[in-house]
């Protein structure tokens, strides 16, 4: 509950506009078949610390995943989630998101159909993150070498599903090119079906 409290608060404490620019960067995400929001990309657009941004995504994310599965009005999902999960001094800022969410019911619904086909089957990506480590050797107390690696945690939403490891400079460059590669094959097939 404290974590949807902070997600409302902090959407509360944002003007309408910005309310409305996070909400058009979460769908943009769900159609490029994103399924989990990075905090840091709201953090930026709304000027949020990185911890309330987090909170923000999962207040929308809630808002919309239970809207688009259902026919409630935004009255009605207000009424069922308060005390619940949407605390009722933000309930004003709660029916807003509802309402936002409803008024482009459809097409939210398809962007998160097609979002939920995109993650069928196997494991999806949930987490990505790096960190770069220089590792030195020192002989004699004096440093006879250092090298850069990257060091990568890929978490997925299956349980026990994530690596991690090490990568040098070069492995970093084929990864992105064969990463870059597979986009525009991607968006050759986003061609091929219906949007």
């Amino acid at each position: 509950m404290e974590f949807f409290r902070n997600g409302f608060a902090a959407t509360a404490g944002l003007d309408e506009k910005k309310r409305s620019e996070v909400l058009a960067q979460l769908i943009e995400r769900f159609k490029s078949g994103g399924r989990r929001i990075d905090g840091e990309e709201i953090a930026e657009l709304a000027g949020l610390s990185k911890r309330d941004a987090d909170s923000v995504a999962g207040a929308y994310t809630i808002v919309i995943g239970l809207l688009s599965e259902s026919k409630a009005t935004p009255e009605d999902f207000i009424e069922a989630a308060k005390d619940v999960f949407v605390p009722p001094e933000y309930a004003d800022v709660a029916i807003w998101m509802a309402r936002s969410v409803c008024a482009d019911r459809d097409a939210i619904t398809s962007v998160v159909e097609r979002t939920a086909l995109t993650s069928a089957v196997l494991p999806s990506l949930m987490l990505f993150n790096t960190a770069i480590d220089l590792r030195l050797r020192i002989v004699d107390g004096k440093v006879q070498a250092a090298a850069p690696v990257v060091l990568v945690h890929l978490d997925t939403d299956g349980e026990g599903q994530e690596i991690w490891f090490q990568m040098a400079s070069a492995d970093v460059q084929m990864v992105i090119k064969r990463l870059n590669k597979a986009l525009d094959d991607m968006k050759i097939a986003e061609k091929l079906g219906p949007a």
